[in-house]
């Protein structure tokens, strides 16, 4: 089973496994789910109790614009904090595009350095390589 990772007390970073499982999702207080792969669907869309979903359409492809993003996702999952909600950051195996997105999240939020969001991620969930 595929467990997501804890960076901060209200964000998460794991796979399309995590992303799929609705009890995982509910065991660890998920309302918001960021999809950062265009090939994965959001698969609890539209369900009873489904989180909240913002889909990028990205690939897993250097040409991609992951930059141009963030002014999507930064506000995205300060407002599920807001809420007191928990987000979790997902693509397909949780290692690059999301890994990027939550790295580029604390560095705008918490003012981390690239190497420390870098480190931190790493040190949280084991693998990333944005």
């Amino acid at each position: 089973m595929a467990t997501p990772a804890e960076i901060l007390p209200y964000l998460y970073l794991g796979s399309r496994l995590c992303a799929e499982d609705r009890q995982l999702l509910s065991e660890h207080g998920i309302t918001h789910v960021l999809n950062a792969a265009s090939e994965i669907p959001n698969y609890h869309e539209g369900t009873a109790d489904a989180p909240s979903y913002l889909h990028l359409e990205l690939n897993d492809a250097a040409e991609d614009d992951l930059v141009g993003v963030f002014g999507r996702c930064f506000p995205f999952v300060d407002s599920a904090r807001d809420a007191g909600g928990k987000v979790l950051v997902h693509c397909q195996a949780g290692i690059s595009r999301s890994a990027a997105i939550v790295i580029a999240y604390l560095m705008s939020s918490r003012s981390m350095t690239l190497r420390d969001a870098f480190f931190l991620v790493k040190e949280r969930r084991g693998s990333n390589g944005p």
